[in-house]
């Protein structure tokens, strides 16, 4: 009988064990599994140890050079500088899309974050799946725009109207607009209304009878969302060409707010009214008015040498009283801080970037100083704990700032800031942020063949401690309450006399004497 070629192997595999150690001059029993794993682990932990141990002599000898220039890549690496984390521990991609012509603008509109709006009457409302938080609008030069969800779903195309070389989106959550200006110096104003979307009765009742895999109804529902003309704003003659624009809510009342090159601000009220334009500064300026950014009721504004806040309700925007800007080379652009409507950032045409705190809103005092970010002009988008430092234009740089370590209010020291990460995107034109009260953010990647990638953000700040002022006396008061119960015990004793307790004074309705209750009473009347 034949050996089959599993025993022929195996015949071979012992010879050769058995000459190996014939040749060695020694044979021992082969080691039990764990024994090996073990030495396996032993022998891993040892050149691991050796490995720490070159690390820090590496280190020591880099630190201790002088008049040594190191990379800053190679300095993260080694530990001497901060913001070793990678992008892709905090940004995720959702989904690629390929637009069918160049996206000029690129925004996100935030949404309000509610389920399935039906019929009060059905129990199916509460089964429906959640809106979006936001659409990602992509306007091209001739007014054509097209609404994406944060997944990539194409769920409406609209034209604005006119040709474009502006847009804005409302910031609120109340009512979702967006604006588009023309070089004539008209603005268009549509509705964004979204509703969850249903499948109609004859696509229901096909999946039913369906033979194939069967899925919930309410898989890839994709969301109804209509837009309507609203209104068409017309900006007072000989204005100069639109900066920037904002849809803003203060005193209870929205305003559209348009910025032009001539340094003046327009306000419209929200049925379109013209309500007047000023000047925050001297007519003329140079350059202008660069650009608006919006909060929820806060609104800032930026000039290449001034910033300030835009009352739109009183037609003022006073320039705030801080430091001269145009030490960086001006200002390249300005935001308001996540948690705090009293802390600016500053981004110069240098490249830095500066931390004020405006509580009084008309004078500031300088915080952060971060010199050379980037060797051009950036946009700055703050997060619960973090900024974003964005260059656009391929190819574009992604900083990000990590702001955790600092305290709370108005009052509170100015942040520790640590660089979390720094990304180049090569073929990375324009880039949109949309910051979310609740959840994780979103962005929105345009690069320069025409690709949109959608990602979320995952942004988890530290909470700074909160110093407690009475922690010294803690001590102290816990002994005094307890001085205050013994002393109140021992005077209410001393009070009831003959030296006996509180207890035992309570105890005689039990088993002591008493008038004409208690258990003694009783036992007395069965005796």
């Amino acid at each position: 009988e034949c050996d089959t070629p599993a025993q022929v192997l195996m015949k071979f595999c012992l010879g050769l064990a058995c000459h190996a150690a014939a040749v060695s001059g020694s044979v021992s029993p082969p080691a039990s599994v764990i024994h090996q794993e073990i030495s396996l682990l032993q022998d891993a932990v040892r050149l691991t140890e050796q490995k720490l141990t070159m690390l820090r002599d590496l280190q020591s000898d880099v630190t201790g050079m002088a008049g040594v220039s190191v990379p800053n890549a190679s300095q993260t690496l080694l530990g001497l500088l901060p913001g070793s984390a990678s992008p892709k521990d905090f940004i995720t991609t959702t989904g690629v899309v390929q637009l069918d012509r160049p996206a000029s603008f690129a925004r996100f509109l935030p949404l309000k974050n509610n389920r399935g709006s039906a019929s009060s009457g059905k129990s199916s409302s509460s089964s429906l799946p959640p809106l979006p938080t936001g659409l990602f609008v992509s306007v091209d030069s001739s007014g054509q725009a097209t609404l994406y969800t944060p997944t990539g779903v194409r769920v409406k195309e609209f034209h604005l109207g006119h040709e474009t070389t502006q847009i804005a989106t409302s910031v609120g959550q109340d009512e979702h607009l967006i604006l588009g200006a023309s070089q004539s110096g008209s603005i268009s104003c549509h509705v964004v209304r979204v509703r969850q979307g249903r499948l109609s009765q004859s696509e229901r009742q096909a999946r039913r009878n369906s033979t194939d895999e069967r899925i919930s109804q309410f898989l890839g529902v994709i969301p109804n969302v209509t837009v309507t003309a609203d209104k068409s704003l017309e900006l007072p003659s000989g204005t100069p060409e639109v900066t920037d624009m904002a849809v803003t809510t203060q005193r209870g009342s929205k305003h559209f707010v348009v910025a032009d090159s001539d340094g003046g601000i327009a306000v419209f009220a929200r049925n379109g009214t013209l309500r007047g334009r000023f000047f925050p500064e001297t007519p003329s300026a140079p350059g202008g008015v660069r650009g608006l950014y919006a909060t929820f009721g806060a609104l800032l504004f930026w000039s290449k040498s001034a910033v300030g806040f835009v009352s739109a309700p009183g037609l003022a925007a006073p320039p705030l009283r801080c430091a001269e800007f145009a030490a960086g080379g001006g200002v390249a652009s300005a935001a308001i801080d996540a948690t705090s409507s009293n802390r600016l950032y500053v981004a110069l045409n240098d490249g830095s970037v500066a931390s004020y705190n405006a509580k009084d809103r008309d004078a500031c005092s300088f915080e952060v100083f971060l010199p050379q970010v980037a060797q051009r002009p950036l946009r700055l988008e703050p997060f619960r704990g973090y900024m974003l430092a964005i260059a656009e234009g391929a190819p574009a740089e992604l900083h990000a700032y990590n702001l955790s370590a600092r305290g709370r209010g108005a009052d509170a020291p100015p942040p520790t800031v640590n660089a979390a990460f720094h990304w180049d995107l090569a073929r990375v034109g324009q880039v949109a942020v949309l910051r979310k009260t609740s959840g994780c953010d979103h962005a929105a990647f345009v690069r320069e063949d025409n690709v949109l990638v959608l990602s979320e953000m995952l942004f988890k700040p530290v909470a700074a401690p909160v110093a407690d002022e009475f922690s010294d006396m803690r001590t102290p008061v816990i002994l005094l309450a307890v001085v205050l119960v013994v002393g109140y015990q021992y005077m209410k004793n001393k009070k009831g006399g003959s030296g006996k307790s509180w207890l035992a004074s309570k105890s005689r309705g039990l088993g002591g004497a008493s008038r004409r209750g208690g258990l003694g009473a009783l036992a007395r009347k069965r005796k």
